[in-house]
């Protein structure tokens, strides 16, 4: 029922077993100066098309708000636990650098939510109708929701833990072409990482362990990529999937739960697309790769190497009536390494040198890397001239150019190999010189993971948005 042009002010809303405060489908109305504390639901909901509603100077402490279809209303000045609650509406190109409560984005454009530590809220970060934001490296833990996302496309969500929330980890619905990757999504009450009516997200290189329900939740939800995770210990499926179609899930571990996998009306591509190189035990081979099931040997005892030295069994994995992994894999994914390393293929124009930053995190371990090689424009000399890959605080490796004379120009031999594991979230910087080709999209699936953009200066000081990715192979020649 709605309730408009209401002033709700300086009242205590606490300890309720349902919501604190609770406006559906209400217009003009203002909360100002209410203690909103530890209700059983939600602090303040603003649901289905609650508009111009004003709320101001309020204090939640282990409480907040949630915002449900619902746009055009104002917030501001209200503190979450001690911190600023951070409501943007209709903003673009903001760095969120206050240390928040909660963060709620709505109807927004290229925000940047970094290094944010956010705990028992009702959501600690809420993306509703928003685009082209980056959630990195965040700490989201004993909420009800982790991170939730509601009609939102081509966002990034990295290098985030997201554990004991008391719902979701990660809930996407009706979202399009987001990058889920380096996440540790563990130790929720519900999954780890859900999604429902989402199509073509990549979920790649996630830690998804000890959920009370699935690890990877799919329901209704189409073509999307799921490779190099590691989903283990969860009280129900390792992955779940149902009325779900055309995804693609690779390399992955699923071990020890209380079921590996449930699938209904889902049929699913459960390998590599292409037949890969890759080093596994010594031995170099060249396949289709599947995923790791824990239960695999108890199904299939007397199951053999399909080719001695694969580490692929000779025996598929049943999924459902005509859907198989054809390649389950004898080992740990991440035993099987890249021969291909992580390359980015050929990028494209415009093109100009300058100096990159961004992330890479490998959905497979990338072995021996010992050369950076930089795609070039047509009939031009581009190449990097600096390279520094950092994992954390620490240098991982760090290069100069030797310059045209060398014949070699074109690629970077690193002093020392160095190896890049798989859902690690590794730093760059390149400098660029010449006319190096630039992938302009962000982030970027590759051979071997994802790559990002974070900023981008090129040789005259202009600074551009994210997607001018350099265009690069790290491997071993």
């Amino acid at each position: 029922m709605s309730s408009n042009d209401n002033t709700i002010a300086d009242n205590n809303a606490s300890s309720n077993n349902d919501n604190g405060i609770y406006l559906s489908s209400s217009r003009n109305n203002t909360l100002s100066g209410n203690d909103i504390v530890s209700n059983r639901e939600t602090g303040v909901i603003l649901y289905d098309s609650s508009s111009g509603n004003t709320l101001t100077e309020n204090t939640f402490v282990h409480d907040g708000l949630f915002v449900d279809q619902s746009y055009h209303n104002t917030v501001k000045d209200n503190t979450v636990n001690g911190k600023h609650l951070v409501y943007l509406e209709d903003a673009s190109n903001i760095e969120v650098t206050d240390a928040a409560g909660q963060v709620i984005l709505v109807n927004c454009i290229n925000i940047r939510v970094k290094d944010q530590n956010v705990s028992n809220t009702d959501v600690g970060i809420e993306l509703l109708d928003t685009d082209d934001t980056v959630i990195a490296n965040n700490t989201v833990s004993s909420n009800g929701y982790g991170i939730r996302l509601y009609l939102s496309s081509n966002n990034t969500i990295s290098a985030n833990s997201v554990c004991n929330n008391n719902e979701y980890g990660l809930f996407f619905i009706y979202c399009r072409n987001n990058s889920i990757y380096g996440n540790n999504a563990s130790r929720n009450s519900d999954s780890g990482i859900a999604l429902g009516s989402s199509t073509d997200n990549t979920i790649a290189g996630n830690n998804v362990r000890s959920n009370n329900d699935d690890g990877i939740y799919l329901y209704k939800s189409f073509s999307n990529t799921i490779s190099g995770n590691s989903a283990c210990n969860n009280s129900g499926s390792g992955i779940f999937m149902l009325f779900s179609g055309d995804n693609k899930i690779y390399l992955n571990d699923f071990i020890d739960n209380a079921d590996d996998l449930y699938s209904l009306y889902s049929n699913t591509i459960w390998n590599t697309t292409e037949e890969l190189e890759y080093a596994y035990k010594g031995s170099t081979c060249k396949s289709y790769l599947g995923n790791y099931w824990g239960d695999y040997e108890d199904k299939y005892p007397n199951a053999t190497e399909q080719i001695d030295g694969c580490g692929i069994w000779d025996t598929n994995y049943s999924i459902e009536v005509d859907n198989n992994d054809s390649y389950p894999l004898m080992d740990h994914s991440g035993k099987y390494s890249a021969a291909a390393g992580f390359d980015t293929g050929p990028g494209e124009y415009p093109a100009i040198c300058g100096i990159h930053k961004g992330t890479i995190t490998p959905t497979r371990n990338i072995t021996e890397v010992q050369k950076l090689y930089t795609y070039p424009c047509a009939g031009t000399g581009g190449h990097t001239e600096y390279v520094r890959i950092e994992e954390g605080a620490r240098i991982l490796a760090e290069e100069y150019w030797d310059g045209y004379q060398s014949g070699d120009y074109h690629n970077i031999t690193f002093s020392q190999q160095f190896t890049m594991l798989r859902g690690q979230t590794y730093n760059y910087t390149l400098i660029t010189g010449s006319y190096p080709q630039i992938i302009h999209k962000s982030p970027f699936n590759v051979t071997g993971g994802v790559i990002t953009c974070t900023e981008f200066v090129d040789a005259n000081g202009k600074r551009y948005n994210n997607n001018w990715i350099p265009a690069i192979r790290l491997g071993k020649g």
